[in-house]
């Protein structure tokens, strides 16, 4: 994962086995025993998924940081090999194989989370890479740059030009004073001879992308979090009752009305109380079962949701050194189920 693309087909195979062992513990299962959409099992917890890592996210980062290991490796030998047969600023290389394509693909995430301290001027590219100022020298001229025909060329090549060349032969008025500001630019610049310098704030060491972080900014992609994952997770309860929390704030729980929604069971209704609906809330606060279980703990009356125990809870920093809620919780959904498969999808038997 970290050298090549994995084919979407195989990540298809390995999620089709992951996903099965997850919820039925088998090499194969049926769409009925997966509780949750696999995409929302590939989130990351705190944006209110399981955490399970997806492969073709992952597989990217890794790839990411192969490009920076190419970038900045200078002591590496099989970089210093591959630098001498490929145009490492443009990832171009018709000879050493058909996954340069990917990595050039890669180029723009690369360099929107990297900046460059200017050298040679060798491997950084004269607009799209970030090397002067804060932004790019085609995001702060578009017009100049909507002109230009030879986009990929380095910093190297734009200065020994002088940009030359380097656009149609009729600019338009914004155009040509984007240019003026641009040869300014270029004659307060100078090269040297040391290798040009790639910067990131994910670096985890000088040629290393710490793609962890890098993998949680992808997944997250603006999404803000969920406000019950601080009290799913960060607390002392076991996994296993974590897990039957989340699935529980899902609302995916095996309870007969979603047992019902995927034709597993032909009704409905509870089989402790004959109410029509076995919903989870019904399950947690409203069975009879459930309503003794709280009266037994003082909580007499409860009239409330499971969103609304998370968001609550998570404002107590006690309820999260201990696991008192999430157990609870817990009880009241597996009351009276010894022995038979509860409401997560395992079985209660110790």
């Amino acid at each position: 994962m970290s050298a090549t693309q994995v084919p979407p087909d195989v990540i298809k195979l390995i999620d089709r086995r992951r996903r099965s062992f997850l919820w039925s513990g088998n090499k194969e299962s049926s769409a009925a025993k997966c509780l949750v959409a696999w995409t929302n099992v590939c989130t990351t917890k705190v944006l209110g998924g399981l955490g399970i890592r997806d492969l073709g996210t992952q597989n990217i980062c890794l790839l990411l940081n192969l490009i920076h290991r190419l970038h900045c490796a200078h002591s590496s030998a099989w970089a210093a090999w591959i630098r001498q047969r490929a145009d490492i600023a443009n990832m171009r290389c018709d000879n050493l194989g058909h996954h340069w394509v990917l990595l050039r693909s890669l180029l723009p995430l690369y360099q929107a989370i990297t900046t460059v301290q200017i050298e040679d001027g060798c491997t950084t590219l004269f607009w799209t890479d970030v090397w002067n100022g804060d932004d790019a020298l085609a995001d702060r001229f578009p017009r100049l740059y909507s002109h230009c025909t030879r986009k990929d060329d380095t910093v190297q090549q734009a200065i020994a030009s002088n940009l030359q060349g380097a656009f149609v032969n009729r600019l338009s008025p914004h155009a040509h004073q984007e240019l003026q500001l641009l040869i300014g630019l270029i004659q307060q610049t100078t090269l040297s001879a040391l290798p040009d310098k790639r910067l990131s704030p994910f670096s985890r060491s000088p040629d290393k992308l710490d793609t962890s972080t890098i993998y949680k900014l992808l997944k997250a992609r603006g999404q803000p979090n969920d406000p019950a994952s601080t009290f799913i997770w960060k607390n002392a309860a076991p996994p296993r009752v974590e897990l039957f929390i989340w699935l529980l704030s899902k609302g995916r729980i095996q309870c007969r009305s979603n047992q019902f929604r995927k034709r597993v069971v032909d009704s409905p209704n509870c089989l402790v109380c004959g109410a029509p609906d076995e919903s989870p809330e019904h399950i947690i606060f409203n069975c009879p079962i459930a309503v003794q279980f709280w009266n037994a703990l003082g909580c007499r009356h409860l009239k409330t949701t499971i969103q609304i125990i998370c968001i609550v809870f998570r404002s107590y920093p006690i309820a999260l050194k201990n696991s008192t809620v999430p157990l609870s919780l817990y009880a009241a959904g597996n009351c009276g189920k010894e022995g038979t498969v509860s409401y997560s999808g395992t079985s209660t038997r110790a």
